[in-house]
This record gives structure tokens, C-alpha cells and sequence, in this order.
């Protein structure tokens, strides 16, 4: 009997970037407590969360000091993740405050940890959307080349302090089709992305494209717990939502409720859906 080749399908959305180790360093408090290590990366804050709702393609680095099978009970495809004999990426986030609020996040990914082009699995090149999350602006705009070159699908970029004001980070904003932007990334507001996310942090965020526009307010958590990662749990969620059918008013409704969730804990991994969505579109 003839053997019948089955492709992979590919997940309707993959998201590109950094696989990490988060470090919460409290050693600048008085009151001093050890350091907490959680698994995360832009990468991971927006997959997770994204896995919830529907298949999701990962694609990233890893040392061989990360347990990849940490992400096995989550709906996403792992094929592009590739693993290193080099350490794992670490970021540390140093709490300037009690509460966490005034924080200081440093790291370096090291050369050989960045993601490019040529880490993309083939079977990834069919999905609908690529969402690239923090990297150098140089990376990015070589993943926008190499996908509107080689797929048909649409994009999607993030940025950070570092990066935000740099020339090229706004040729990456305006080569995209829906950018993520902080209110306080000035430079990045009138870029020439179709579809633009504005986040106002705590306060919710706002969606505005040249058809439609519309506020979400996210709930006010007394208890922050860690807000790091909140922005990518945002992200993915949305993005993940809306290119599997549903509206742009209910993805980000979704989305900024996960968000806010996911400040109530340390961490991704474990996050779980609140048990329903507050209707606070308007």
C-alpha cells in the first residue's frame, strides 16, 4: 500500500520572538524576599494567553537549561522553537518599589538567541497572521521582508522603551498592518499601519483604523500581583481571536480582560479564563 503524505497544517497565527527566563529581583526593597524565576518572554506572554482560545505557532530559542515541556499541556505548535547549547535568555525586572509599580527591566539576547528569518518552519509560512514581538527594529524589518515576500499573510509588530525611538522602529510601524503602541511612544502614533492598538496601560486601550474606533476599559486591580508581560498577553490574545473569525470589539474586550488577569499572578504559565467578560465597550 502506498504511503500517503499528510502536511502539517499550519496554526492561523504564529507569533515570533523571545523565549526567557523572568527574573523579579526585590533586592533594592528593605524588606528583602528571594528572587522569583518564572518562564516568560514576549514570546511566551503572547502565546499562552493566545493558546487558550485556539492553535497558536511558537516560534523562538531556548537553551538546553529550559524544560520545553513546560508547554505541553497548552495548545500551541513547538516546532519552531529550537534548542541551543547555550543558556536561556534571562531578563530581570528590578522592583524600585513596594508595589512594584516604579520597576527597571534589563537583559541582553545574545546574538545567537535572536530569531530571524531562517528560523520560521516551512509549515508555518500558510498561516494567516505573523505577530513579531519585541525585538531590534533590525530584526524585525528582516521578518517583514522575508514574510511579504515569501506569505500572504498579515502582520503585526510590538516595541519597548528601548527601541521605540529609534528611525528604524518606525519603518517597522509603518510596514506593518496592525501595530501595538504605548500612549507614551509619541513618535510611533502617526505610523502607517492600517490598524492601530494604543494602550494606556492600567486605563485599557483604544482600537483606531481609518473605518472604526472604539475605547475598552480594563477593570482597576487594587492587588497587582506582577504586571509583566500584560501588553504581550494583550497582543496575543487579540490578534489570535480576530484572525479565527471573531469581531474586533469582542477580541480586544477579551484580550484586555486576560490581560488584567494575568496581573493577578507571577508568571504565564497557569493562567486560566476569568469566568466572564465585563461589557465595558463604549
Amino acid at each position: 500500500m502506498e504511503k500517503i503524505q499528510i502536511k502539517p497544517q499550519s496554526p492561523k497565527l504564529v507569533i515570533i520572538g523571545n523565549i526567557a527566563y523572568d527574573i523579579i529581583d526585590f533586592s533594592k526593597l528593605k524588606e528583602k524576599r528571594p528572587n522569583i524565576v518564572d518562564i516568560g518572554g514576549a514570546c511566551v506572554f503572547s502565546t499562552v494567553p493566545a493558546s487558550l482560545f485556539h492553535r497558536v505557532g511558537m516560534v523562538g530559542k531556548i537553551g538546553k537549561d529550559l524544560d520545553i515541556s513546560q508547554f505541553y499541556d497548552y495548545n500551541i505548535d513547538l516546532s519552531g522553537v529550537k534548542t541551543l547549547d547555550v543558556p536561556t535568555t534571562r531578563f530581570y525586572t528590578i522592583w524600585n518599589t513596594a508595589d512594584g509599580q516604579d520597576r527597571t527591566v534589563t537583559g541582553t539576547v545574545q546574538p545567537e538567541m535572536e530569531v530571524g528569518s531562517s528560523d520560521i518552519p516551512k509549515n508555518f509560512l500558510g498561516a494567516k497572521h505573523f505577530h513579531l514581538t519585541t525585538a531590534t527594529p533590525e530584526k524585525q524589518l528582516e521578518l517583514i521582508e522575508f514574510l511579504r515576500q515569501n506569505t500572504d499573510a498579515t502582520i503585526s509588530a510590538d516595541t519597548i522603551d528601548e527601541f521605540a525611538k529609534q528611525p528604524n522602529c518606525k519603518k517597522v510601524f509603518d510596514n506593518v498592518d496592525i501595530a501595538f503602541i504605548d500612549k507614551e511612544y509619541t513618535e510611533l502614533l502617526d505610523c502607517k499601519a492600517k490598524t492601530k492598538i494604543i494602550k494606556y496601560g492600567k486605563k485599557g486601550c483604544l482600537y483606531y483604523s481609518k473605518d472604526k474606533q472604539f475605547p475598552v476599559y480594563s477593570q482597576v486591580i487594587e492587588d497587582v500581583v506582577d504586571k509583566t508581560g500584560a501588553g504581550d498577553c494583550l497582543n496575543g490574545t487579540f490578534l489570535n481571536l480576530l484572525v479565527n473569525g471573531e469581531s474586533e470589539e469582542v477580541a480586544l474586550r477579551t484580550a484586555v480582560d486576560l490581560a488584567t488577569e494575568s496581573i493577578k499572578q507571577h508568571g504565564i504559565l497557569g493562567l486560566r479564563l476569568p469566568s466572564q467578560n465585563q461589557e465595558r465597550v463604549v
